[in-house]
């Protein structure tokens, strides 16, 4: 990682350690205002900074596992304040990535999304997070996501079309001709292509656009090769 890239994940680090320990402070107020979905709320963010703090010392080279494991925890937590309060699941959907971090610690939940089926029928991201999710745990989505999720790759593709796509292909959920070795260098060139691709400019900084490609790993990628058990040669590939 270059002198600039290091500074940068340094700066996000650091506010992501602030808000992890900001958010346990903003919990009595909370409680005191009774207002228990935004502490629960607040706690499953808790969650999900873990495991993007993981995913970028992952990228310096420092093992993520304490991390995720936090967040982990974390989550459990957030469960079990809603159960307590009588908070509605809807209220504190997690992030598809905080689920693909669970699933490389072998720690497999149960999955909740928020997107009913005519929301997914327009948007075609969600629909690749859930379908990417469910099989990452071992479940297969429901046949009227299936088939949604074919009618968005039979469309002309772009970028996002793309990476999932080789996913699916990784995870051998779609049909391809092409070998493991060449799906995988194809996914690895395809985090690169994020960079500058038009498609990303608005995505999450762990997608991967602009500057952010050289501080963070596709975690989805991860997850999918150590699904599979592929052990070649990757800044992606799950080593812990």
């Amino acid at each position: 990682m270059v002198a600039v890239g290091k500074e940068r994940s340094d700066q996000i680090i650091e506010i992501l350690l602030e808000s992890i320990v900001r958010i346990p402070k903003a919990l009595p107020i909370n409680f005191e205002n009774r207002d228990y979905a935004l502490a629960v709320y607040n706690v499953k963010n808790q969650a999900e900074a873990y495991v993007e703090l993981g995913v970028l010392r992952w990228r310096q080279g420092i093992d993520p596992r304490p991390d995720f494991a936090s967040a982990i925890s974390t989550y459990g937590e957030a469960v079990a304040l809603a159960q307590k309060h009588e908070v509605p699941r809807s209220e504190f959907t997690l992030c598809p990535l905080t689920y693909t971090a669970f699933s490389l610690m072998d720690q497999h939940t149960e999955l909740y999304f928020q997107h009913p089926l005519d929301r997914l029928s327009i948007r075609r991201y969600p629909i690749y997070e859930h379908c990417l999710c469910h099989w990452l745990h071992g479940h297969e989505p429901d046949e009227p996501v299936i088939k949604l999720l074919e009618w968005h790759l039979s469309k002309k593709p772009i970028l996002y079309d793309d990476v999932f796509r080789n996913y699916f292909q990784l995870l051998g959920k779609w049909p391809t001709d092409k070998d493991r070795a060449t799906l995988a260098g194809e996914a690895e060139s395809y985090w690169l292509k994020r960079k500058t691709s038009r498609h990303y400019v608005e995505s999450d900084s762990i997608d991967g656009h602009g500057d952010y490609n050289d501080i963070y790993v596709d975690i989805r990628l991860s997850a999918v090769m150590k699904k599979i058990g592929w052990t070649g040669e990757s800044i992606h590939r799950w080593v812990w």
